[in-house]
């Protein structure tokens, strides 16, 4: 039976994690240039006080975690998809049955499926590359389908579903 890749990990960087990676820099500029604005006197008291130490303080800290956060999924990104080219990971093929669904708006542990004894947790709100679109945000790994799941440490790299399982497009 003819497989089909639904999902292949890869280094392309989710655009929600660029921007929230981004504001805290923006803000740390736009409030340092307030405060130098102030000191020049171009700029009231009024403003001083929502631009002072503190807040620059804590947009420096925002930006540091910010970057750390970043270099922090990048590494563990890179480790993923070369664990994936190099080959280091074990292969899973079977039906899929749902042990636990994620609730659309989390506050809960991940989906949670078992495929041939072997049990995977799907986050959607993990911050990972790997893959993370649970049964509530339109997943592919739902009970039944019959998939071969690539995976590495718990997290899964590449997801093949047999093509007759595949929703039709119109």
């Amino acid at each position: 039976m003819p497989y089909e890749t639904v999902f292949l990990i890869s280094l392309r960087l989710k655009p929600v994690l660029l921007v929230a990676m981004a504001v805290p820099p923006i803000f740390l500029t736009y409030t340092i240039i307030v405060r130098v604005l102030y000191k020049k006197g171009i700029v009231s008291n009024a403003i001083r006080i929502l631009f002072g130490r503190l807040p620059i303080s804590i947009c420096g800290l925002l930006t540091v975690v910010s970057f750390f956060m970043f270099f922090v999924y990048l590494s563990s990104t890179i480790e993923l998809v070369s664990a994936y080219r190099d080959g280091r990971y074990e292969l899973t093929e079977g039906n899929v049955h749902v042990i636990h669904k994620q609730p659309e708006y989390g506050h809960d542990k991940g989906d949670v499926i078992l495929i041939d004894g072997v049990e995977f947790e799907v986050d959607y709100f993990g911050l990972t590359k790997a893959y993370s679109q649970t049964i509530a945000h339109g997943g592919v790994l739902k009970e039944g389908a019959y998939v071969r799941i690539y995976h590495s440490d718990g997290q899964i790299l590449r997801i093949d579903i047999r093509s007759d399982q595949q929703p039709r497009k119109n």
